[in-house]
């Protein structure tokens, strides 16, 4: 008989137990299925605000002829905020209670399209040299305006702390070997400067020091 209710009372405990976890699963799922439910609701209303905002606001920009303008505007803000604020612009004369300095950057401006040249640019010859390459990086006009802008600053420190007898003007040729200098620093290093026109063949870099001389590379570099 006490075996009998031991058995009775551990199968009543089996089906509560069963039926507690059914229950928490049943609630659980329903919980799930409503935040789901929610989430999904709340997205679509939110596309559909947009949506109807943007047809909005390019309909009235169009009617004042800007659409152009505002769909650029659009194009690079595009959340809830800013198209509100962009909606009160359209359709109100006055500005909207909100930050100046925020509000300013949706004033409708000229903009002009951007096409990028996309591939290569330039067709050089297969037999181009080495030179052909980097004046492409640096071209003449480039190093003119170098060489303008070196001397103008070496004419205003003269000014300023007395002639030096040891400048003299850049011209095109010293600024090439300036800038073939830099890269050439790149994968020579030295522990000191000057040991690249050391009369020691162990540091000099001839590829440097035959081209021009270390204080003219200073007062350059200077």
């Amino acid at each position: 008989m006490v075996v009998v209710v031991v058995v009775v009372v551990v199968a009543a405990v089996v089906v509560v137990v069963v039926i507690l976890v059914v229950v928490i699963v049943l609630v659980v799922v329903v919980v799930v299925v409503v935040v789901v439910v929610v989430v999904v609701v709340v997205v679509v209303v939110v596309v559909v605000v947009v949506v109807v905002v943007v047809v909005v606001v390019v309909v009235l920009a169009a009617l004042r002829g800007d659409s152009n303008k505002v769909i650029d505007l659009i194009s690079c803000h595009l959340d809830v905020y800013s198209l509100s604020v962009i909606f009160y612009v359209m359709v109100s004369e006055e500005e909207p209670g909100v930050d100046v300095d925020y509000l300013a950057e949706f004033k409708l401006v000229q903009t002009w399209a951007f096409h990028p040249i996309r591939g290569p640019v330039h067709d050089l010859p297969t037999d181009s040299l080495p030179l052909d390459y980097f004046q492409l990086f640096f071209p003449d006009t480039l190093l003119q305006t170098f060489v303008a802008v070196t001397n103008r600053y070496a004419n205003q420190q003269q000014a300023l702390k007395g002639l030096d007898v040891y400048w003299k003007s850049v011209n095109l040729m010293d600024m090439r070997k300036y800038i073939y200098t830099l890269i050439t620093f790149g994968h020579h290093q030295v522990p000191e400067l000057k040991l690249i026109w050391s009369d020691d063949p162990y540091w000099r870099v001839p590829a440097i020091a035959d081209v021009w001389g270390r204080q003219r590379y200073q007062k350059v570099h200077q």
